[in-house]
């Protein structure tokens, strides 16, 4: 199945954006100055941190450690068309991943994930992190993030003013995480090229077991995803929906399923496994730092991994595609 998926060469995170997704970032990006501020703030402390605490507390992902989610990385990025970033698994029973750092970012696979998952459906988590970080999506979600925090602690020291002042502000970031996700949604898909096993995923996430997995049947869990839909026409159970995803970080499994069935049969879907979607603009020197993926060099710009000897021709690979070893710099 590896030799037969298609790869996008040269396409760009706009290929594939959500329309909310990319309506809410706007609305976020006219904060002036924000996103310096969290830029310098993890090149300083925050990225670091994190890469240490990976580094020790976890186990790296490499061609000795984990082979097949290495190789698997590798080929996600191939039909991404990006360079391959570290990603680590950590002991831990909540079936969920995540990514992090702005710079150089980190994928993290829970162990509970992949207990519950199977072969083809890592490969969905795997595309799914990996369009974030093509999105540019992981600065905004850890100011997201840092926010919620900060408009609590407020809350807490100023009789509840602080948080009723941010209120705006918290709801606007929410709101844009949430509708990231089916942006990075849409990159499972791209990665897997296989809508079942997308849908399979998120129905897992929602309420998987190993011991029943013959008894669920991702059909009737898109039903129960339409009936949701319909459920939403009326406007009491309108504001209950709203109440209940103010503060969540993720549409509800059911409603991504459905998102990533319709796009799956879309025009754009199909015309983007044609070959036919919006590449990246080219830049010189380096590559399209919008889209966060990489443009090839020529010979005077190739770099050799000091560990495997791989020579390496994109100037924006941190880490080596073969070994995972740290680069020179470009």
């Amino acid at each position: 199945m590896a030799d037969s998926r298609r790869r996008f060469p040269g396409i760009s995170s706009e290929a594939f954006e959500h329309p909310t997704d990319r309506s809410a970032l706007q609305a976020l990006r006219s904060a002036p100055g924000l996103d310096w501020v969290f830029r310098k703030f993890n090149e300083f402390g925050g990225d670091r941190a994190g890469r240490l605490y990976c580094m020790s507390d976890m186990v790296r992902v490499g061609p000795k450690q984990f082979s097949q989610f290495h190789e698997m990385l590798v080929e996600c990025c191939e039909i991404l068309d990006m360079p391959v970033p570290q990603m680590y698994v950590n002991q831990f029973p909540l079936v969920n991943a995540h990514t992090f750092c702005v710079d150089s970012p980190i994928i993290v696979l829970h162990s509970g994930l992949v207990e519950l998952l199977d072969e083809d459906e890592w490969r969905v988590v795997i595309g799914h992190e990996l369009g974030h970080i093509k999105s540019n999506h992981v600065l905004y979600r850890q100011i997201a993030e840092f926010l919620f925090r900060l408009i609590y602690m407020l809350g807490g020291r100023t009789f509840g003013l602080g948080k009723a002042a941010g209120i705006g502000i918290f709801a606007a970031f929410f709101h844009w995480y949430r509708q990231s996700e089916l942006t990075a949604d849409r990159a499972a898909l791209l990665v897997s090229q296989d809508p079942e096993a997308v849908v399979r995923t998120l129905m897992k996430l929602a309420g998987g077991s190993r011991r029943m997995f013959e008894q669920m049947d991702h059909e009737a869990f898109l039903e129960q995803g339409r009936e949701y839909q319909e459920m939403g026409k009326d406007f009491i159970n309108q504001l209950l929906q709203i109440g209940q995803t103010l503060q969540t970080t993720h549409p509800f499994p059911a409603v991504r399923a459905l998102e990533a069935e319709a796009w799956a049969k879309s025009d754009q879907w199909k015309a983007i496994m044609a070959g036919d979607y919006l590449r990246k603009q080219a830049k010189a020197p380096t590559g399209d730092s919008s889209t966060g993926s990489s443009k090839q060099t020529g010979d005077g710009s190739a770099r050799k991994c000091p560990q495997c000897k791989t020579i390496v021709r994109y100037r924006s690979f941190l880490f080596c595609p073969e070994c995972g070893a740290d680069l020179p710099p470009a």
